[in-house]
């Protein structure tokens, strides 16, 4: 968004999440090859990483299967924009 944010809205649950796009950059640029061609698991300090950003959101209890979405997302965004 224009504040500098990535905003992950689920309309479905009423849930909107953010974070600050340089905070998700700095976190996890650094364990991501971006000149990679092949789809590769996510190492364990990447995934680790992401649950961090995942766990500053606080997800309903009904919902908490939401939070590997949530990661699948994030991970998805930074393997793509790096």
């Amino acid at each position: 968004n224009e504040n500098g944010c990535l905003l992950l809205k689920l309309k479905d649950v009423q849930l909107e999440l953010s974070w600050p796009i340089k905070r998700i950059h700095a976190e996890l640029s650094n364990l991501l090859d971006p000149f990679s061609l092949e789809v590769v698991r996510p190492c364990s300090e990447l995934t680790e990483s992401i649950s961090v950003l995942v766990g500053e959101h606080e997800f309903p209890e009904a919902r908490e299967g939401l939070a590997a979405g949530v990661s699948a997302f994030l991970w998805l965004f930074t393997s793509i924009n790096g």
